[in-house]
């Protein structure tokens, strides 16, 4: 049946137009639920706390309309907020406390420090030299009042970052079958070394032959290269040293003045790539990673082979570089 003069007072009114009333529903449901229960959320820990929506398919709705509209107007957009209104898991949404431990000797206002201020994280900045006890610390302190902190290494450095690219690796491969494509080079920023490795894990797992070059944009050889094999060890061993040698290639020549560091040059770079191709890059990570590739491809002479550039992010930083130009 119709649920009539129903109360939304305690969601945002600019997230309203965002959900179909499906999902209205079920966010109402749930507040009406925690309350009905009595539970003091201020001293029950939350983390044993949920609230179970029973959904099939929802926001039809929101699917008739825009099929309408698509179907009048024609299919060469729709809402932008098509799939987040009928998405059933938005009812279910909880926030967890995030910490953010980082030094002090990069802590500017940045856009990136900005989302994070917008999402809620705790940000603390302390010495460089400060910063494994000060996280140690945080972990230790949590875990004394009965939290479960779940830590994840700045850069992504460790199995997990590696583990994603393996994965970003396979969802390549198949992209290549379904378009009857071979990439014959694949490009990137290389920088902690995981995102390196998690390719070359996945090209040795594939047994491919094909270049992965990792741009450096901060470390030098023989350093960043060592890196990136530790990393590939420590996901892979066992695997030959011959086989890892043999496929790491870790290019350090167009680091510029170091870590972050920007040159006309890369400006240059940047403002081609929004002009020509709608791409945000920055001057940090992806920018002097396609600067590099660019360059790469020029010595190489590299033609008539395919390549693929990987944007592995860092796209509010563009926003930084925009300000400057």
């Amino acid at each position: 049946g119709e649920v009539k003069d129903l109360d939304v007072s305690c969601i945002e009114k600019k997230e309203l137009r965002k959900m179909d009333k499906f999902s209205q529903y079920a966010l109402v449901a749930a507040k009406e639920a925690i309350e009905d229960s009595g539970l003091d959320l201020e001293k029950e820990d939350a983390d044993n706390i949920g609230v179970i929506v029973a959904s099939g398919i929802g926001g039809l709705g929101t699917i008739e309309n825009d099929h309408t509209r698509g179907m009048e107007k024609g299919f060469d957009r729709v809402s932008p907020y098509f799939i987040p209104m009928f998405i059933s898991n938005m009812a279910a949404a909880r926030g967890l406390p995030c910490f953010i431990i980082g030094p002090s000797e990069v802590a500017d206002s940045t856009f990136n420090s900005k989302f994070m201020k917008l999402f809620g994280a705790d940000i603390k900045t302390v010495p460089i030299n400060e910063v494994h006890d000060t996280i140690k610390e945080k972990i230790e302190e949590l875990r004394n009042i009965g939290k479960k902190p779940f830590f994840i290494p700045g850069g992504g450095h460790g199995n997990i970052g590696t583990e994603a690219y393996v994965r970003c690796y396979e969802e390549i491969r198949e992209y290549e079958m379904q378009m009857g494509v071979k990439f014959s080079y694949i490009f990137f920023a290389s920088g902690t070394g995981t995102t390196q490795a998690g390719l070359i894990c996945g090209q040795i797992k594939n047994h491919d032959d094909r270049q992965i070059v990792g741009i450096s944009i901060a470390r030098k050889n023989p350093r960043g290269r060592n890196i990136v094999i530790d990393s590939i060890k420590e996901y892979m061993p066992g695997i030959s040293d011959d086989e890892i040698q043999k496929n790491t290639l870790f290019v350090d020549n167009y680091i510029g003045d170091g870590y972050g560091a920007e040159c006309k040059e890369i400006r240059e770079v940047i403002k081609d790539a929004m002009i020509r191709f709608g791409l945000p890059l920055d001057s940090t990570y992806t920018g002097k990673a396609f600067l590099g590739m660019k360059k790469y491809i020029d010595k190489e002479r590299i033609s008539g082979s395919h390549v693929l550039f990987i944007h592995t992010g860092g796209t509010p930083l563009f926003f930084d570089d925009f300000r400057k130009m």
